[in-house]
């Protein structure tokens, strides 16, 4: 990893590999991707949030049947924040998870995306936004199946431009900062479902984004790989001040997590004994 290494020598950080490969691969249009780094900072010392939904209300019509899945949702997700949102089948969950990912648009309220109100997007600005903002992880993996490990995780920096060797030579970094770089040339079908889950986890996080959003990332692993999985995003909260959201219905799960909010019926409320002011507590800068 010639590429890496140099950088490395020169005290390089991966953000700023990756920050630098943005910038030499898509020219002007990088300026927003490097606008990003600052402004999460600068969120981060104000104490705004990188996520706000304030009243959010989405509903869905069949005939004259309406019914209401969100219910004037409020919510802040602040840099460095580890929270878990709670809810069984039915509950909203996955709605939630689409209008914080830019997947989906509420049908009223306001929601804010590193200050940015997205009611004032269009799609390819909603779509830039995401793919530069949102790192998502899925229970279901969604690795595709004839590429390895490696290059699984350098689709999202094909998608920007990057070329293929600075790309693979980042991918490999990121397998190896999730503990899976002696798997890099595997394809997924060679993968346990933890070595996959890490692989997908890596792919998220490739592009540096300002939040990750894992909906039951554990929930389709046995209970100790689900354990590991875990703890490599509370890992990666603590270490590297990873904003993470995770969608749950495990108890155990949630207990890992600094804030912990429930959904029932569409009504969001943060639990009690929930540290709601952890982001701030010597989390290190994103």
């Amino acid at each position: 990893m010639a590429f890496l290494d140099t950088l490395r020598a020169d005290g390089k950080s991966l953000k700023d590999i990756l920050l630098k490969a943005t910038h030499l691969h898509r020219g002007a249009n990088a300026n927003t991707t490097e606008s990003l780094s600052p402004a999460i900072d600068d969120f981060r010392q104000r104490e705004l949030p990188l996520l706000s939904l304030r009243d959010v209300q989405k509903s869905h019509s069949v005939g004259p049947i309406e019914t209401t899945v969100l219910n004037e949702v409020n919510l802040d997700v602040h840099a460095g924040d580890l929270l878990s949102i709670m809810g069984q089948s039915g509950s909203g969950k996955s709605t939630l998870l689409n209008i914080m990912g830019l997947l989906d648009r509420p049908t009223s309220g306001t929601l804010n995306v590193i200050g940015r109100d997205v009611a004032d997007m269009n799609d390819d600005e909603l779509s830039d936004t995401r793919n530069l903002s949102i790192g998502f992880v899925f229970q279901s993996f969604h690795l595709l199946p004839r590429l390895s490990a490696c290059d699984n995780v350098a689709v999202p920096l094909a998608y920007r431009g990057f070329e293929a060797g600075y790309a693979r030579e980042c991918a490999e970094a990121m397998l190896e900062k999730v503990g899976i770089a002696d798997r890099s040339d595997h394809r997924p079908d060679q993968l346990s479902g933890g070595q996959q889950q890490r692989v997908s986890i890596a792919r998220a996080l490739v592009s540096m984004p300002a939040i990750l959003l894992a909906d039951e990332p554990t929930g389709a692993l046995d209970p100790n790989t689900g354990k590991e999985i875990m703890q490599l995003f509370v890992d990666l909260n603590s270490d590297d001040g990873t904003t993470v959201v995770i969608i749950t219905h495990d108890p155990g799960v949630a207990r890992r997590c600094e804030r912990n909010v429930r959904l029932v019926n569409g009504t969001i409320t943060e639990l009690d004994g929930s540290n709601a002011s952890a982001h701030n507590a010597g989390k290190p800068a994103a």
